[in-house]
């Protein structure tokens, strides 16, 4: 028995030293170890399995969470970053962005250098209220923001979207109301001055087609098929990104057939469009205008004449005929005689 325990005390002794030994680069003491373990097993006391396995399986959960957070940046990098990320988009989407966040951080100088993980859904309250946003700029800072950190999980400097606590605003969309018939009239003897003559393709693309005023400065004569009576927007053109094709009634094509150069490479709106194209509202009278009223007044006599929303839908490049139905469709004061001189 004396050999025995003489044995035990022997290992016991030598297992002290390899421990102690073990412990040396890390600085912590035998007993400090020990306090450790007897720690990490008091927090998960309903383990399964045998202590070391679990301490093991603990350590290894616990570095990888200390490396994910370690492995971050600021909320001025990341906004830097998702810009180069998007470096395809156009100018202006991207002017946008970057006009947009800039004015959060100028809200908030420290912001800018917060660690995005660590930045909660109530320092993103605090960051979207801290200047006076009416309720479309509040919503459009809120989803710039969530993309932000969206794009920040991705890359992995972040594991949720604190964003998505904060409730979006109820937008209430303006009626914009079609021109009328004596309205569309002036908008035509206006276009028969010779000054004005050369605004003709892009403003009856925006009449007659429902073409946006953006998606006009990027279509070239090229785009336009006069033999298959269609016009094409290709993904740089259009505002969702993707491929439409939008039929061109007699109306148009007699317009467009007048005006088509010879060099196909030739933009359909004249240089210096925004500054003729304003111009020319004021000309026509239109000292206020809403934003993209053409395209409406066209769906809505498109409407009153063909009586055919899944073509309209096409020809809108809508995914869904509720935002037709809700937003563009306001035939009020719309008769079906007007709709044909409209189209005719």
């Amino acid at each position: 028995m004396t050999i025995m325990a003489n044995m035990t005390i022997i290992n016991n002794q030598i297992e002290i030293e390899a421990a102690q030994a073990l412990l040396t680069r890390s600085g912590l003491s035998l007993l400090d170890a020990s306090r450790l373990i007897c720690e990490l097993l008091d927090e998960t006391p309903a383990r399964q399995r045998p202590a070391f396995q679990h301490c093991r399986q603990v350590i290894r959960v616990a570095a990888q969470a200390i490396h994910c957070e370690e492995q971050t940046v600021s909320f001025e990098e990341a906004v830097e970053r998702s810009l180069t990320s998007k470096a395809h988009r156009r100018p202006r989407t991207l002017r946008e962005i970057r006009s947009v966040a800039r004015n959060l951080m100028d809200g908030m100088p420290e912001f800018g250098a917060k660690s995005l993980r660590d930045i909660t859904t109530g320092d993103c309250q605090t960051l979207l209220r801290a200047r006076e946003r009416s309720p479309r700029q509040f919503s459009k800072a809120r989803i710039i923001l969530s993309g932000i950190f969206n794009f920040g999980i991705r890359q992995g400097w972040c594991s949720v979207n604190p964003v998505t606590g904060i409730e979006a605003p109820n937008l209430q969309e303006s009626v914009i109301r079609p021109l009328s018939p004596l309205e569309i009239g002036r908008i035509k003897h206006v276009l028969r001055r010779e000054c004005f003559r050369p605004l003709w393709p892009a403003i009856g693309l925006m009449l007659y087609a429902g073409i946006r005023p953006n998606e006009v400065t990027r279509l070239k004569w090229r785009d336009i098929n006069l033999e298959d009576k269609i016009v094409t927007l290709r993904p740089r053109h259009s505002k969702t990104g993707g491929v439409r094709h939008v039929h061109i009634p007699p109306v148009l094509e007699r317009c467009l057939r007048s005006f088509r150069p010879l060099d196909s490479d030739k933009p359909i709106a004249p240089p210096n469009w925004d500054r003729k194209w304003k111009r020319f509202r004021l000309s026509a009278g239109f000292s206020k205008w809403q934003q993209d009223c053409l395209r409406h007044t066209y769906a809505s006599y498109h409407a009153k004449y063909y009586r055919n929303f899944p073509l309209l839908q096409m020809e809108m490049g809508h995914r869904s005929a509720d935002l037709l139905r809700t937003r563009y469709l306001n035939m009020e004061g719309i008769t079906r005689q007007d709709a044909y001189y409209f189209w005719h």
